[in-house]
């Protein structure tokens, strides 16, 4: 399968995507004549994508049908260290309008459960060690944190998965 990719910058503007050798984003026809430029990918806000698509059921397109799939940017709804008492099971504090949120270790090893029902413990639960990022998009009410030594929690939340 093939397709090209498109971001759409802060002006509205479609402009076709691709990534050179050093792993920069390469925009096409970018401000210097049109030969194209090196540019992060906070200036593109949108993305949307054209692939071709093979028919596998009755719900999808037939053979070579073209569809476009747009994702629009997530933005951080909140923020928050939480300090993990040794053995206590702690929760989130979820900003409005959040649905997804990254957590990281942060001083010691912490485990998760995300179903809402199973308390983690020192060995219940997904491990998340020191540093480590761990990306939630389940129902964040029902996350459940829980460290065997005292140490924190850092947390971003976001309105999109």
């Amino acid at each position: 399968m093939s397709g090209l990719i498109y971001g759409q910058t802060a002006g509205g503007k479609m402009v076709p995507l691709q990534v050179n050798d050093a792993g920069q984003l390469v925009v096409s026809g970018a401000a210097g004549g049109g030969s194209g430029g090196t540019s992060d990918t906070t200036e593109v806000t949108q993305l949307a994508v054209k692939v071709a698509v093979q028919s596998i059921d009755a719900k999808t397109p037939a053979a070579g049908a073209a569809r476009t799939v747009t994702a629009a940017a997530r933005t951080c709804t909140g923020r928050e260290t939480i300090p993990l008492a040794a053995g206590v099971v702690t929760t989130l504090t979820v900003p409005g309008g959040s649905i997804a949120a990254a957590i990281q270790a942060d001083g010691n090893t912490v485990r998760v459960t995300l179903n809402g029902a199973t308390a983690p413990s020192a060995t219940v639960g997904t491990r998340i060690d020191d540093g480590v990022i761990y990306y939630v998009d389940t129902a964040l009410a029902s996350v459940k944190l829980f460290a065997a030594v005292a140490c924190s929690a850092q947390v971003a939340y976001f309105d999109k998965a």
